[in-house]
């Protein structure tokens, strides 16, 4: 998965709230999801979401990312 994918893919995780959420919209494994989340996290160098059993939310971390996640997203688009 290339670095625009996983952003798209922490994007979708942050507007869903759930990562089984995500892995249907995008026609994945939850496993998969689960793993690319890992790799962007360990990349970043921050834990970016925190997850219970019924809940996921983004850290005050995840939070500051996400930001920058749309705006580098959106810079791609109207590059």
């Amino acid at each position: 998965m290339d670095q625009f994918n996983l952003l798209r893919l922490y994007v979708a995780v942050a507007d869903l709230g759930s990562l089984s959420a995500v892995a249907r919209a995008q026609g994945l494994s939850p496993s998969t999801v689960t793993s690319a989340l890992q790799r962007l996290e360990e990349r970043v160098g921050a834990r970016l979401v925190t997850r219970t059993t019924r809940r996921l939310s983004l850290t005050e971390e995840g939070e500051r990312f996400l930001a920058s996640c749309r705006r580098i997203l959106a810079d791609q688009v109207f590059a």
